[in-house]
């Protein structure tokens, strides 16, 4: 359970650095997010055509973000950037990670099989 608050720490950290840094690229991510939340909750459809749709709307607003936010997308791959480093080089975070995917996984699962 330690490791789950090193990772999050450490990812944190990583957020935190360009939150301080672009407060309005976090809102604007954040917006985007909440916007995308209906698409992204569509892609465990069991529906190929939802399915479809989803990812769709998903990149459409991806790439409308690019587009209206050039540099603001810049800030938003070196997050990713970062993140993925301290994934490659901390053992712990990496373990972390992976632990609260699998965790997300089998809640996902037990709810598939309650429907």
């Amino acid at each position: 359970m330690n490791f789950y608050i090193v990772a999050l720490k450490n990812i944190g950290n990583i957020f935190i650095k360009y939150f301080i840094k672009h407060p309005i690229v976090f809102s604007k991510i954040a917006k985007i997010g909440l916007d995308l939340k209906p698409s992204i909750n569509n892609l465990n459809e069991k529906d190929l055509k939802i399915k479809t749709e989803s990812t769709i709307n998903i990149i459409e607003a991806i790439v409308r973000f690019k587009n209206e936010n050039p540099n603001d997308f810049d800030i938003v791959f070196n997050i990713l950037e970062d993140i993925l480093k301290d994934y490659k080089n901390n053992p712990k975070t990496k373990e972390a990670i992976m632990s609260i995917l699998d965790k997300i996984n089998q809640e996902e699962n037990n709810k598939q099989l309650k429907l």
